[in-house]
């Protein structure tokens, strides 16, 4: 694939080789050696060693160097550099470039294959949040509890059980069809011996009641009691059962830990991150995908796929690409997505200073901005509420909360503003 694109830029009938045979085993010391003779330095080697793996041109190698020292004297040393470009960074784009100079090309249309898996990670993001969401509401409205002692219980409930029916068999109720265990006067069958709420309420009773049963009469005879002594004998782990309510509430206030976790790293996660984190999945068709997968199905080289999963390029290439053509504004708008909307986090004096710069940051930003911690801005608020616009509400009605504002001082600037 990568010699097919290679051809475009043969314009010769006869070609006299002046430099060795290339393959991808010398390609990298050759790639190595001419970013040295250029004095490019500050890329790193595994990226060098990536892309001259997949580039066994030498008109591919030197277009790639000659087109960096170009764009690297507008991006990284201009005045308006964008916030977050490293040297890395912009190689792996004049490599994708070279590699792909169709769809870099459709970049500024927001029509390319990177667009594509931009979106694809905005709705996994959306998918994964909304679910996390929902597990932590249901879980402060006790609609799911953490049950981290129901093997036990079913273990337990299996033991008394069987203990139940050896001690009926042996009785002198033993032709009497059925048997249950009573306490308190509610009876309880062998199944539902093994649940949590059965042996959640044993440890307080006084006893244990074996109960044989005869259905056409309906009669009901004890044929054994087993006193608390005998069930603490018997049945050492259920000595436990009266704190299990405490340790499922200590297990709620873990689970509920690990969604807080998982929703602040899907928010700020990038290509990268999501790609090595496959527990996160979007549904598409009838199956649900990785992001990694996502990867792999939209990107159209193998070279291309591994600059994303490797980081090399993240979901700030729009912006980087920009700076190509000359046409990157608002660094005040794009410091503060990557320094704080992306990685989830409240600066409330940051300054906006370039004209129009609230409403394009609200334009470039999801819906779940103003429902993020980063909206906690007082730019962001005096805009919006200058505005009349409903989004402040999402963030006046947060602000008077102490966990959503830990700093006293950002908290009471905020309120004042709001």
């Amino acid at each position: 694939m990568e010699t097919i694109r290679a051809n475009r830029t043969k314009f010769f009938d006869l070609v006299i080789p002046v430099v060795p045979f290339i393959s991808y085993r010398n390609a990298r010391e050759l790639l190595s050696a001419l970013l040295k003779q250029a004095g490019i330095t500050g890329i790193e080697r595994p990226l060098v060693d990536l892309v001259a793996r997949h580039t066994t041109d030498m008109r591919l190698l030197l277009n790639m160097r000659n087109e960096y020292l170009v764009f690297a004297e507008r991006p990284l040393e201009a005045d308006k550099r964008a916030p977050g470009l490293t040297t890395s960074n912009l190689f792996a784009l004049v490599a994708y470039k070279n590699l792909h100079l169709e769809d870099f090309e459709q970049i500024s249309r927001r029509n390319s294959d990177l667009d594509n898996l931009y979106v694809d990670r905005r709705d996994l993001v959306r998918s994964c949040v909304a679910g996390l969401e929902k597990e932590k509401r249901d879980l402060l409205a006790n609609h799911v509890r953490v049950r981290s002692m129901q093997a036990i219980a079913e273990r337990l409930g299996q033991k008394l059980a069987r203990f139940a029916e050896l001690a009926w068999k042996s009785s002198g109720y033993a032709s009497w069809p059925q048997h249950c265990c009573q306490i308190g006067g509610d009876e309880f069958t062998s199944e539902q011996l093994a649940t949590y709420e059965f042996w959640a309420a044993a440890p307080d009773a006084g006893s244990i009641d074996l109960v044989a049963i005869n259905p056409p009469s309906g009669q009901r005879q004890r044929f054994l009691t087993l006193q608390r002594e005998d069930v603490n004998l018997l049945f050492s782990d259920a000595v436990e059962a009266g704190r299990w309510d405490k340790i499922d509430t200590e297990a709620d206030s873990a689970k509920l830990a690990r969604i807080d976790r998982d929703l602040a790293f899907v928010r700020g996660a990038d290509f990268d991150d999501l790609a090595k984190a496959r527990r996160f999945r979007l549904a598409v068709d009838a199956s649900e995908q990785t992001f990694a997968e996502l990867v792999d199905a939209t990107m159209r080289s193998e070279l291309a796929g591994e600059l994303v999963k490797r980081g090399y390029i993240d979901r700030n290439f729009a912006l980087y690409a920009a700076q190509f053509y000359g046409d990157f504004t608002g660094v005040d708008v794009a410091t503060f997505i990557v320094q704080n909307v992306q990685t989830n986090t409240m600066e409330a004096a940051y300054q906006f200073t370039s004209p129009g710069a609230v409403e394009n940051l609200l334009a470039e930003t999801d819906d779940d901005f103003t429902h993020s911690v980063s909206a906690y801005n007082i730019d962001v608020l005096n805009h919006l509420l200058s505005r009349h616009d409903v989004r402040a509400d999402n963030i006046v009605d947060r602000i008077g909360h102490r966990t959503s504002v830990s700093n006293p001082a950002d908290r009471r600037q905020l309120t004042v503003h709001s």
